[in-house]
């Protein structure tokens, strides 16, 4: 069996995580981590049996290195992926793809031409309950889509104490919905209106918006609506409604908020998550394994992946679009194909 030799390229939250999911997959070995951070790198590298470099551009660059996982903040994207698809290595990039849609277009431009698995790590594509909507959709079990709603909202927190401003929640969050309203609806865009408060997390001296609400028509009819923040107060436990809801001409879907499983003992209340990294008989599986596996197996066979560079820009583009119609109070029209 072929073993897929894999590098990471930042170890926050997500490198982290997958850093340990590449060492438990059977077709991939973990080699070498990179992080600015030293302690956080060794630290990594040890749990997972992998070398520790400080230096990404280094880790592309090693011979025995085949594929690279990039989990970097979005606007130091572009340097390491056009550096592994110029020395034809397969790349997963963290969403979103980048911080504008010219850089996206070159590094989805670069892979085609150099004929390398270039694939996006938009979550939801790959979690079982979304693919199971969209199979449901392809299936006509409600009938023609009318409409599509989301909602993700976060806490305070999210920005506050973990992002500090560094990017938008059109741009971090909505690039999961957006992409999953395209994807749904099986559309593109022809317009899109947004509003926008401010005012909460401008009091920490981050002047991104706190919510953002955007009403999206796509080409053949399907209205979406995303509801878009970071706005509930750093107690906030989570929200149990809808993640998205999808209207038909013959019934209806909806995907609720996870976790599944909650524990209440005389501490108080715990959720487990099931859905993406849960640990079962001690490996760990859910959406993010089958996401990983799904890119290592890609680059094995050549098979295209589920979630491209260009889904990803188009989820990019409509996302900034959404900013771009709050800060101006119009609406953004898309060339119609």
């Amino acid at each position: 069996m072929r073993i897929l030799k894999v590098g990471v390229i930042g170890l926050g939250f997500m490198g982290h995580r997958f850093s340990a999911i590449i060492r438990e997959l059977p077709t991939a070995e973990l080699v070498a981590v990179a992080d600015v951070r030293e302690e956080v790198g060794r630290k990594v590298a040890a749990d997972n049996g992998a070398e520790y470099m400080s230096d990404g551009l280094e880790l592309i660059r090693r011979p025995d290195i085949e594929a690279v996982v990039v989990c970097t903040p979005e606007d130091a994207h572009v340097e390491y992926c056009l550096e592994a698809i110029g020395l034809g290595k397969a790349v997963l990039v963290e969403k979103p793809i980048s911080h504008t849609v010219e850089s996206a277009e070159q590094m989805t431009r670069a892979a085609r031409q150099k004929g390398v698995t270039f694939m996006v790590g938009h979550t939801l594509r790959f979690s079982p309950a979304w693919f199971q909507a969209k199979e449901r959709i392809l299936a006509g079990e409600i009938g023609e889509v009318k409409t599509i709603r989301t909602k993700r909202v976060g806490s305070i927190n999210n920005n506050k104490g973990w992002l500090e401003g560094r990017v938008s929640v059109p741009l971090f969050y909505g690039v999961h919905d957006l992409d999953i309203q395209r994807w749904f609806a099986a559309s593109e865009p022809a317009s899109v209106y947004a509003q926008a408060n401010y005012g909460i997390l401008s009091q920490y001296g981050y002047e991104v918006e706190d919510i953002l609400w955007a009403m999206v028509r796509f080409q053949n009819g399907v209205l979406g609506v995303a509801e878009l923040g970071w706005h509930y107060p750093d107690a906030f436990s989570g929200d149990r409604g809808p993640l998205v809801e999808v209207i038909g001409t013959r019934g209806s879907l909806a995907i609720y908020q996870s976790p599944d499983l909650i524990v209440v003992t005389d501490k108080g209340a715990t959720d487990t998550d099931t859905r993406y990294a849960p640990l079962v008989y001690g490996l760990t599986k859910g959406t993010w394994q089958i996401q990983l596996d799904h890119f290592i197996h890609c680059t094995l066979t050549g098979e295209e992946p589920r979630m491209t560079g260009e889904d990803a820009t188009e989820a990019l583009r409509l996302s900034l679009a959404a900013s771009q119609s709050a800060r101006e109070g119009q609406v953004v029209h898309f060339p119609v194909n």
